[in-house]
């Protein structure tokens, strides 16, 4: 379906679309429903999407939705209770949505059903279950999101550059290599995610999954009452912050509260560089073999006045970096529950961190009252 204008009011219902047996070439897009430029009132509901085809060469996509290069206030949009079923070799999208730099997009994604198989990053890029770039003030909600263990480099929510949006309620499901279920990635800031439950269990790993990815001068965004199980894989972590790159600094000014972590490999990792972010209340579990905590970084780049308040850590910490060089500096652990320093595994590297049993510039969870009604 092509929407070759722009309309304030369009509903497609009860439909199913399926892609054929035709293999996009170099430079072509497959599309379940497509529309370029400015799209308001846009309601998707009550049907399923089916992309066969999609990355077998380089710069060939198929997306099921993609709505991009809006350029105005788009309101009142919903995605909702429709099934999208992904396969290909890669390059692939579940729903795309792309503004410009002066518009915004406002809507509801919510009780979808996400299933992503057989899909690689190469040669055609990443495949994302659900990809925003832009001023998107979504509430994504109430959806299903699974990852096959036959794809590799792959991610379900993907936040670029967005402002404002709502992660909650959602089920993420993993079994993927190289999977990264949540990233907020790109200056993606004020954001919240909530109430998800992220499932990690990749089974055949070459490098490392996450629940929850934060990089790139990704800032204020919370993190809270997320329960991430990573306990049966030995190479998934379940919230993985820090990175920059040339063009985007580190992401500062994160607060993570009244999560539950879990992993055989690492259940938190701070890594590179990042800011000033805050832990409360969270209840962090690492397993044999594994780490509750996992800090590293070099002298030019590594993670800075972080503090843990009154959070629960169960299993080993471990700074690591290289040899003379500052592998952390200003992380503080603030009446910390079961973790004390006999704990701490000490690497190559720097490490400058303390205990502390004063009383935390940070309050428990039981003070905070969220934006949802939800009193702590």
């Amino acid at each position: 379906i092509l929407i070759d204008t722009s309309v304030s009011s369009l509903e497609i219902k009860d439909i199913i679309i399926s892609q054929g047996s035709y293999e996009p070439q170099t430079g072509e897009v497959a599309h379940g429903i497509s529309r370029n430029g400015n799209l308001s009132g846009f309601n998707l509901h009550d049907s399923t999407i089916n992309i066969n085809h999609s990355g077998l060469y380089a710069s060939a996509y198929g997306y099921a939705v993609a709505l991009h290069n809006v350029a105005i206030y788009s309101t009142n949009n919903v995605i909702a209770s429709n099934i999208f079923n992904i396969t290909g070799t890669s390059g692939a999208r579940g729903v795309s949505i792309q503004v410009d730099s002066t518009a915004i997009w406002n809507g509801l994604i919510s009780n979808n059903i996400f299933q992503l198989n057989g899909l690689k990053s190469s040669p055609a890029g990443y495949s994302r279950a659900l990809s925003l770039t832009g001023d998107i003030s979504a509430d994504i909600s109430f959806n299903s999101i699974s990852l096959d263990s036959a794809s590799d480099t792959i991610q379900g929510v993907s936040l670029w550059s967005v402002n404002g949006a709502k992660i909650f309620n959602n089920t993420l499901t993993s079994s993927a290599n190289k999977g990264r279920l949540i990233l907020v990635d790109g200056n993606s800031d004020n954001n919240q995610v909530y109430d998800n439950t992220i499932i990690l269990n990749p089974t055949n790993s070459t490098g490392a999954s996450a629940g929850i990815r934060v990089r790139y001068g990704s800032d204020n965004n919370q993190f809270y009452r997320n329960n991430i199980d990573a306990s049966t894989s030995t190479q998934a972590i379940g919230i993985r912050l820090g990175g920059k790159s040339a063009t985007h600094l580190a992401p500062a000014n994160n607060t993570f509260y009244n999560n539950t972590v879990s992993s055989s490999f690492r259940a938190i990792s701070l890594e590179e560089e990042s800011l000033n972010n805050i832990f409360v209340e969270n209840i962090f579990t690492g397993g044999i073999g594994g780490y509750a905590i996992y800090v590293f970084g070099s002298g030019l780049s590594h993670p800075q006045d972080t503090m843990f308040n009154y959070d629960k850590i169960i299993g080993d910490v471990r700074f690591n970096g290289y040899v003379g060089q500052l592998s952390s500096k200003d992380i503080i652990f603030c009446q910390v529950e079961e973790l004390s320093e006999l704990d701490i595994i000490l690497g190559a590297g720097i490490h400058d961190f303390i205990f502390t049993q004063n009383e935390c510039p940070y309050l428990p969870v039981s003070f905070f009252v969220f934006e949802d009604g939800f009193e702590g």
